[in-house]
């Protein structure tokens, strides 16, 4: 019997040194939807030999790999799929051999692309959605290659593959399972040496952002989330990884909170490249890019962009954007009728500002419990302006659980109190406009005295407005658990 095929699943396949990827989308109204991510620790490029040749075994890995893919890839047009590898079948020199067998399996070419292509594709996917007139440095730090991107918006004037990555770092310098100051400093400035032909390219570049793909940023930035550190890369905090490392003395030692065992082998080599590339290249801090290889490669067949943008993720989200920009509004206008008038920075209010946008999501889901709904959405749903950093923010505020606020450590440069402040800020928001109409909602003057806030309505205005008294005096009895006071007249 003849299968219908897929028309609108597209998917790209990608054979990296490390891992192999596959990822699965539809092109629906709403735009597209991830259907499926595959990913298999092969780890092809620990078969190098001296001589560049690739072993049985780890072909036999990565055969086994292309095998599950080609079951997911069977009712896919083959106009719709592309398959690319990297840097271990660009050096492998039997790389004919493992290719032949995987088009074999997988009914489809396997296309060996060059670094550059690498870093242009990673750039693509890191990017599609960036502001046109933002710079970004793209940094994907591979199994056998590293590669760097720079430009403006999603247009890269600045390409370049290093012939270093976490797998053949690991062969070459910690081969042992030894971790000391020695072999790290090493592996460390071995790196430096690999960067610095291209150093000059980059000086002098106004970087506003760095972004980490995949790999060793995503295990560092799980090792903050897990400590309950902000998802910020940080030079000092990757110097207080690599400390860890050499204390542990050998691999089977070596015990971080929030490393998982998957990545435990290859990721002091890792860390030790992300260190030199911090040092070479003068980088404040990074955060973790949304997209990578696989999303840059999928934009050559997909009809429409791999879109991130806000008005895209409000479609999917179903969000009433009337009462999302009435709610936020109503909290500017609390915030200046509140004496003392808070002041807040660019950052906070950016929060607010996607907080009121964002902060029926949940409903989607369920009425019920759905600020927590919400939570867990904005978490996991890409979204192209915002970073790790302030999605993290932005859905402790959205989620309105006095209960919760204290479960997790906030950016230095921010404090609880002022977490606090955009909460309750945006709960008394959403009771003023509870009613979804403008002309409903009136803000009163508001004393704020530590944690007790004193709201005064002109006069008889409560008396009239029943509804509006009764979820004043629910969210009274509500923050209590806090210590948040309210009173009102």
């Amino acid at each position: 019997m003849t299968q219908t095929l897929l028309a609108n699943t597209y998917a790209a396949v990608d054979l990296g040194s490390n891992s192999f990827h596959l990822l699965v989308v539809e092109e629906t109204s709403n735009g597209i939807r991830i259907r499926n991510r595959v990913k298999q620790k092969v780890r092809l490029a620990s078969g190098l030999d001296d001589n560049n040749l690739l072993d049985a075994a780890s072909m036999q890995r990565g055969w086994d790999c292309l095998a599950i893919f080609a079951q997911q890839l069977q009712y896919i047009p083959k106009s719709n799929i592309i398959v690319v590898a990297t840097a271990t079948l660009r050096l492998a020199t039997n790389r004919n051999e493992f290719v032949a067998k995987g088009e074999q399996l997988l009914g489809h070419t396997i296309r060996i692309i060059s670094g550059e292509e690498e870093a242009a594709y990673i750039f693509s996917g890191v990017t599609s959605d960036q502001k046109s007139n933002r710079n970004s440095l793209v940094i994907d730090i591979g199994g056998a290659s590293t590669e760097l991107g720079w430009g403006k918006g999603n247009q890269p004037s600045l390409l370049h593959s290093l012939n270093m990555g976490c797998v053949t770092w690991t062969n070459r310098w910690f081969a042992d399972e030894q971790l000391n100051e020695d072999n790290f400093r090493n592996a460390v400035n071995a790196a430096k040496e690999v960067i610095k032909p291209v150093l000059s390219e980059f000086a002098d570049l106004k970087v506003h952002d760095c972004l980490g793909a995949s790999g060793t940023p995503q295990a560092i930035v799980e090792i903050l989330t897990a400590q309950n550190l902000p998802a910020t890369i940080t030079l000092p905090f990757l110097q207080q990884l690599a400390q860890s490392c050499c204390s542990a003395w050998h691999l089977d030692n070596l015990k971080i909170t929030g490393l998982q065992e998957s990545r435990r082998a290859i990721f002091p080599a890792g860390l030790a490249i992300l260190i030199a590339l911090f040092e070479s290249l003068d980088i404040q801090q990074m955060h973790l890019a949304q997209g990578a290889l696989r999303e840059g490669v999928l934009a050559e067949v997909l009809p429409t962009p791999f879109n991130r943008s806000q008005e895209k993720v409000l479609a999917l989200l179903r969000i009433d954007e009337n009462q999302a920009h009435r709610v936020y509004r109503c909290c500017q206008q609390i915030l200046a009728n509140c004496q003392p008038e808070p002041q807040l920075n660019a950052m906070l209010k950016k929060v607010l500002q996607n907080a009121c946008l964002l902060h029926e999501a949940g409903q989607m889901i369920s009425f019920k419990n759905h600020q927590q709904h919400a939570r867990y959405l904005l978490q996991h749903t890409n979204m192209s302006w915002l970073n790790f950093e302030e999605k993290q923010l932005i859905s402790r505020v959205v989620s309105s659980n006095p209960s919760a606020t204290h479960s997790e450590t906030l950016h230095p440069q921010y404090n609880e109190q002022q977490l606090n402040l955009l909460i309750r800020t945006l709960r008394l928001a959403v009771i003023l406009c509870s009613q979804r109409i403008d002309q409903r909602f009136a803000v009163p003057d508001i004393e704020i005295s530590d944690n007790l806030w004193q709201l005064r309505f002109s006069e008889n205005y409560l008396a009239n407005n029943p509804l509006l008294r009764h979820l004043l005096n629910e969210e009274q009895q509500s923050i209590k658990s806090v210590n948040w006071l309210l009173s009102f007249d």
